[in-house]
């Protein structure tokens, strides 16, 4: 559990950023970069502790239910199979053809990556109504209809990869990856060597272009910034394929991608080692992806979709 320790640390690491007056992230493309001078260190009370400390064993809780080969959670009084909720959802979604847009106009047809986690967000609250609020978007989302009346149901929160990934810390489940350890992009960091096997349906995965770095603290994650290490793009696990050990080594994912129009739809090709029909070329490596990954974007961030419950007995 040398984990948790350690994110306590990183936490109170993100105290700092906030007492000095960076400006949160999740306002969309536009948001801008507080410029702040730093002449003090943070003040640190024990009320940021034991919060430290609620998230360390939320995360704790996380990790020792891991060893299930899906999430289970409540949903409709009894504890189900996340991957038994999701499957249908986004393959549903999928069928709809929801037009991509990375400018999250307009803003109230949900059609970006955070506009598509919202939509399969708000049909899970539909359907396990008694843990909605555990969601970031109310239950409501209407099939979407080309050229038809697609707007979304209001009164959401956050609105951007980054504020969800924000809301998600919030929550107690979202476990940052960092990369202080790897020069390289398709070598793995020990963040994510320790926590891959977290990644199941049920899972939510954020990305970002480049590496954050645990010495930038939480807001590195939250805040767009010049060096990009900021998350970029997220999406929903619904299926893993794992090796002869039980690692997974590829998943598949839920999430709005690409080029403006595309549909959203479930992907594949998200490897711990890329197979060298992606890496070389004529026998030759020419290319390297971060293990993982969102093609060259980092996994930089991993959560549940819902609080995580022990599987049944009968499992």
């Amino acid at each position: 559990m040398h984990y948790f320790s350690r994110f306590i640390s990183l936490f109170v690491a993100s105290l700092f950023f906030v007492s000095t007056g960076c400006t949160p992230g999740g306002a969309g493309p536009e948001q801008a970069i507080a410029d702040t001078e730093i002449n003090a260190g943070p003040a640190v009370n024990a009320d940021s502790l034991a919060r430290a400390q609620v998230i360390a064993d939320s995360l704790a809780e996380i990790e020792n239910i891991a060893t299930a080969d899906v999430y289970y959670a409540q949903c409709g009084n009894q504890v189900v199979s996340m991957a038994d909720i999701l499957v249908p959802i986004a393959s549903s979604l999928q069928a709809q053809g929801i037009p991509y847009t990375r400018s999250q106009e307009p803003i109230d047809e949900w059609r970006d990556c955070s506009g598509n986690f919202l939509r399969l967000s708000s049909y899970v609250a539909s359907r396990c109504s008694d843990n909605s609020d555990a969601l970031a978007a109310p239950a409501g989302i209407k099939d979407y209809v080309p050229g038809g009346n697609n707007e979304a149901p209001h009164n959401t929160g956050p609105r951007s990869s980054r504020g969800l990934g924000q809301w998600y810390h919030d929550q107690a489940r979202f476990i940052p990856i960092y990369y202080d350890d790897v020069a390289d992009i398709h070598v793995a960091p020990q963040d994510l060597i320790d926590h891959r096997n977290l990644i199941k349906p049920g899972a939510v995965l954020w990305f970002s272009r480049q590496k954050p770095l645990s010495t930038n603290g939480l807001e590195d994650l939250w805040v767009r910034n010049d060096a990009r290490t900021h998350i970029n793009h997220m999406g929903t696990v619904t299926e893993v394929t794992r090796d002869e050990a039980g690692n997974v080594v590829e998943y598949k994912m839920y999430h709005g991608h690409g080029r403006d129009g595309n549909h959203a739809s479930i992907t594949a090709s998200h490897f711990w080692d890329w197979p060298a029909h992606y890496t070389h070329k004529n026998g030759t490596r020419t290319k390297f992806y971060p293990p993982l990954g969102f093609w060259d974007q980092y996994l930089v961030g991993i959560g549940t979709l819902l609080p995580t419950e022990a599987p049944p007995a009968e499992v």
